[in-house]
């Protein structure tokens, strides 16, 4: 993560559909579709000043389009603190 923040912030991602919990990936964490990426991984980095293009360099491989539609649910319930460019 970039900046500093050590807050901790509970997600609820029931509503993204790229959103998937197995028990034997991640030890259940909600995990961003097939990738071993959480979306507060994402989340805290683009609140931390990330913007997309940082995004796709810190986590090589994430389709840009899994970033967008994970930011754009989490700007929909308020995880967000700044708008997506």
């Amino acid at each position: 993560m970039r900046g500093g923040s050590t807050m901790l912030t509970t997600y609820h991602w029931t509503g993204c559909p790229l959103i998937q919990r197995d028990p034997e990936k991640m030890g259940g964490q909600p995990t961003v579709a097939a990738l071993r990426l959480t979306p507060e991984a994402l989340v805290d980095n683009f609140n931390s000043g990330s913007d997309i293009t940082e995004l796709l360099e810190l986590f090589p491989g994430t389709p840009v389009a899994f970033i967008r539609v994970v930011l754009d649910y989490a700007e929909k319930q308020g995880y967000l603190e700044r708008p997506i460019r």
